[in-house]
């Protein structure tokens, strides 16, 4: 065979020629290996970058913000905005002194370009660039990341500064930086804002987007001129608030703004539009609010700021910290997921939620208006001033202004003042019951509860927090805390402890800040003193935060001077909670209990129809343990939960509940403690603890004490509907009371001449009970009686315009409009006129509601995938709210509509998670039979494919699930 291979000639070598070309061959592959280092350290394609950080979805802590230098070009007319920024960053944790890599955010509907670095030197005058080898992004995470060519080896006394360009479209959306628009004179305008809450910031602008990143904001936004208002979280560095015209280009102008405390990128805001506003200052603060020319010309705005000024003061006072911006702005807006965002300085709104027009609208509306300015005012110190670490404990931040709210909105005057902004304040403490306490205990009775503060890295489930846990129960838990710190009512002993002083001292600790809920128990302990072993804020809040539901406490009688006390876990058909995940306290509280005993006051052995009553001493039924409460004298009936302030259910003795109905018409039981009787009556029936009578016991009871407190009536109104609705007996006894209360709500404000609400809450229920209940009550006029439904529709509603609100005016409709099409088209096309507002827009859809002819339904619940007949902002709350509870048939329509076309209806409205998980959740949970729960099960199963809806669809089934069973 002729040649022959390498193999063949390296056989005919000897073995000293075979060693030397191994040396050889050795040498060059050790050669190609330094070469090959060498080049890939300077290129940047050694494997010095942590991929980890691009999967983790937490950004890492090595790299931070100290100061973002922001400018934004907003063309609200192309519908575009760019911007450019430098960001002073500073380095931490980086074992080795070296950085190969940042990463921040950025969305992909952001291009960002032209990443350059440098670092300057402490005297400012040497500026050294260091070289980029490529920016990457990761849209997994929303991440870009900056990868240098070399090293960066940290120096002292340099600081670092990244800069970056970006553009994106303006689109009409709800979250980052977006448009909306509205109709004045018959034209379409158009205005830019924004809504950055949680993880949108980057969405706009890139940014270390999560709240542990605190940094100034020196920000300046470009727009065109005939913007009129143009704002961001701080004042303008100009005195005058004038921007002066750019100089490259005309018809434009440059506005620059103070520079931000340090805070989270959340919390910026920003709005361009052709707004006006109406302002004045308080306390070196300048208070604005701003809105179309339109709403501010017609006043609408005063109310709100009124509330704004009073609420601020307050504030000021119950933090013992000053307001740290010199400017507060309130911004109206025509789309908006929420009801309002607490943007440090600049709040922006639902119009509904700020505008009110004292001409057109209920009086009831500033009711809304003044608690939802409350809440966001209070998140500027609670949440802004001192913000969570991370998501988990966003009930914190929610629950604490839902809890400030109330405290605010009952000592600030603004509701009280006999003005013409407000005639008749409203009884916080009852309403906030209510409004708190019992839907906490209606989303919290389940299995599908969640507790507190739970842990999050998934952030397609975050707006899945923002539920009843967050605000009501949070605010509920915060009551509980706020008697326990109580010296006076609680068991304190630190005289000059309480929730507001260890508040206080938690906001002037870690101010401009980030803290987590275990830091502020922390703090609370150094003001709180108890003689009970064990206990302490952080041991106490660990077991109501960290684990769901709620506990129901069980009272027996020992002794006529002794009481035993057990505490069970609570939850609805499932009473042991088989199938619940695991709680590190398993499902035992630290539970504070506090009551009043009554004493029958007697003379000479007769009864004198009195109580001699005494608050007990407050006392823990810690977990595992059982309470055995003594007293000093015998006492004939006891009420547990003073104020109803604990979060907690009870269940009396058949001997102790007896002793309580028979003597409850002469306990001074106030309206909470007496609602809380109610509702926990109803519940317990329903959960199996009690026998139904218990529930005609306790209306009784109510009822023979004669009140006239308007919100312990609404809610003996609602138990009332509830039998009559069932089927049930509404004895003589209720008719005589009803029918008294009628007359002496309704006819005295007929009969008045002063045009000031003499009990606007009063009268509404009387309405409500005559509309609902009893229409054919006659109640006296003049000299003559007319049954009280036609003496509603003939008064005259500019003088009472609370009468106008949706509720009474669908009922007053309801037979026109049930049956009248002609009528019906009519009220729709004063519905869907885009100059008609938001607030009555909410009084005439709830009219359309009580059609009975289906295609009319079928029509109105097709429009809210219509933007031309109803916003998209407002279409779910429309079909769980507006449409679906007016009787079976109108659900039975929503729910084919949900189930038929899902797919459409998740595409067009799936970025509003907030109002779409609030949809599933009250359209599920008002389903009453299980042929139509099978149906909705059938399609969505557990909902797993939709992971932000989840919680809330659970809860729903739960909720309906228990009607069915309970029926």
């Amino acid at each position: 065979m002729a040649g022959g291979g390498l193999a063949d000639r390296m056989n005919s070598m000897n073995t000293s020629t075979k060693r030397i070309l191994l040396a050889i061959t050795l040498i060059l592959l050790v050669l190609i290996i330094v070469i090959v280092t060498v080049v890939a350290t300077s290129n940047g394609e050694k494997t010095v970058y942590n991929s980890a950080e691009w999967e983790n979805g937490r950004l890492n802590s090595t790299v931070s913000p100290v100061q973002y230098d922001i400018k934004l070009t907003i063309d609200v007319d192309g519908k575009v905005f760019s911007g450019y920024e430098e960001i002073q960053l500073e380095f931490g944790g980086h074992v080795d002194g070296t950085v190969a890599q940042i990463v921040l955010h950025a969305a992909e509907g952001l291009k960002v370009t032209n990443p350059l670095f440098w670092k300057t030197y402490a005297n400012g005058d040497k500026k050294e660039y260091h070289d980029i080898q490529k920016m990457i992004t990761w849209s997994r995470n929303s991440y870009v990341i900056v990868q240098f060519k070399d090293y960066l080896y940290l120096e002292k006394d340099v600081t670092y500064t990244l800069s970056l360009e970006w553009t994106a479209e303006l689109k009409e959306t709800f979250s980052g930086l977006y448009l909306s628009k509205y109709i004045a004179e018959g034209e379409t305008k158009y205005l830019a804002s924004s809504q950055f809450q949680a993880d949108s910031c980057r969405m706009a602008i890139p940014s270390f987007d999560e709240p542990a990143f605190k940094a100034k904001f020196n920000v300046q936004i470009i727009a065109a001129k005939k913007y009129q208002f143009v704002a961001t979280n701080t004042a303008s560095t100009d005195p005058k608030g004038v921007c002066p015209d750019h100089e490259n280009k005309e018809g434009w102008k440059i506005c620059s703004f103070e520079t931000t405390p340090k805070m989270s990128a959340y919390l910026l805001g920003f709005v361009v539009a052709d707004y006006i506003c109406t302002s004045k200052d308080s306390n070196g603060i300048r208070h604005r609010v701003c809105g179309t020319p339109t709403d501010i010309d017609n006043e609408n705005g005063q109310f709100a700021l009124q509330t704004s000024i009073e609420f601020l003061q307050y504030y000021t006072e119950f933090y013992g910290q000053k307001y740290p911006l010199t400017k507060v702005d309130h911004v109206a807006v025509p789309a908006f997921q929420a009801g309002a965002m607490e943007n440090w300085g600049i709040i922006i709104y639902r119009t509904t939620a700020l505008m009110f027009d004292p001409k057109t609208e209920a009086n009831s509306n500033r009711f809304y208006i003044n608690l939802v300015v409350g809440h966001e005012l209070a998140h500027q110190w609670f949440g802004n001033l001192v913000t969570m670490k991370w998501w988990n404990d966003v009930w914190l931040n929610e629950g604490f202004a839902t809890f400030a709210q109330g405290e605010g909105s009952a000592d600030t005057t603004i509701l009280s003042k006999p003005n013409d902004l407000a005639k008749k304040s409203p009884n916080y403490e009852n309403y906030l019951f209510k409004e708190h306490q019992m839907k906490a205990f209606g989303r919290d009775a389940y299995t599908s509860s969640r507790p507190a503060s739970v842990n999050i890295t998934d952030m397609s489930s975050f707006h899945s927090l923002f539920d009843e846990i967050a605000y009501q129960k949070g605010a509920s838990l915060l009551q509980q805390l706020k008697l326990i710190m109580d010296p006076a009512l609680g068991d304190n002993k630190n005289t000059d402890g309480s929730l507001r002083k260890g508040v206080s001292e938690y906001l002037k600790t870690k101010k401009y800040g980030n803290a987590e809920q275990s830091e502020l128990w922390g703090i609370l302990d150094s003001v709180y003193s108890t003689d009970t072993a064990g206990v302490t804020i952080e041991k106490v809040m660990n077991t109501w935060t960290l684990q769901m539901n709620f506990p129901v406490v069980m009272v027996s009688k020992v002794s006529d001077s002794e009481l035993l006390l057990v505490q069970k876990r609570f939850v609805y058909m499932n009473g042991d909670g088989q199938g619940s995940p695991d709680s590190p306290y398993q499902y035992q509280w630290y539970v504070p209990i506090k009551g009043k005993t009554c004493t029958i006051v007697t003379d000479d052995g007769a009864d004198k129809g009195s109580c001699d009553e005494t608050s007990t001493e407050l006392q823990w039924i810690r977990p595992f343990h059982t309470l055995k409460m003594g007293f000093e004298k015998a006492f004939d009936s006891v009420f547990i939960n003073y104020n109803a302030q604990g979060y907690y259910f009870t269940v009396y003795s058949k001997e102790l509940w007896d002793s309580l109905i028979s003597n409850l018409p002469k306990m001074n039981l106030n309206s909470r403690e007496q609602q809380l009787l109610l509702f926990e009556t109803a519940q317990l029936v329903k959960a199996g603890y009690y026998e139904e009578s218990r529930f005609t016991d306790i209306l009784n009871a109510v009822v023979a004490k004669k009140t006239n407190d308007y919100r312990l009536m609404s809610t003996v109104l609602n138990h009332i509907k509830s039998i009559d609705s069932a089927g049930g007996e509404i004895t003589a006894e209720y008719d005589n009371y009803v029918e008294s209360f009628i007359t002496k709500n309704l006819k005295s404000e007929i009969d008045s001449t002063d045009a000031a609400y003499s009990d606007v809450e009063s009268n509404l229920v009387a309405m409500d009970i005559c509309l609902t209940i009893a229409p054919d009550v006659e109640v006296p006029v003049d000299t003559k009686s007319i049954e009280c439904r036609d003496v509603i529709k003939e008064l005259n509603i500019t003088k009472f315009p609370d009468f106008t609100t949706p509720y009474y005016m669908a009922h007053l409709y309801n037979e026109t409009m049930a049956t009248n099409v002609s009528e019906w088209n009519k009220v729709w096309d004063m519905y869907t006129d885009p100059a008609t507002s938001d607030s009555n827009k909410a009084t005439l859809g709830t009219i359309l509601a009580q059609t009975n002819e289906t295609s009319l339904v079928e029509k109105f619940i097709a429009a809210t995938r219509n933007p031309d007949e109803i916003k998209k902002s407002n279409g779910p709350l429309v079909l769980s709210r507006t449409i679906a509870p007016v009787r079976n048939e109108h659900l039975a329509k929503v729910v084919d509509d949900m189930i038929d076309n899902w797919d459409e209806i998740y595409e067009y409205f799936g970025e509003q998670v907030m109002s779409l998980s609030s949809y599933i959740q009250g359209v599920v949970g008002m389903v009453t039979d299980q042929t139509t729960l099978d149906r909705i099960v059938a399609e969505f199963g557990d909902c797993s494919k939709w992971p932000a809806l989840q919680s809330s669809y659970q809860s729903g089934l739960q909720k309906a699930l228990t009607t069915i069973s309970y029926a």
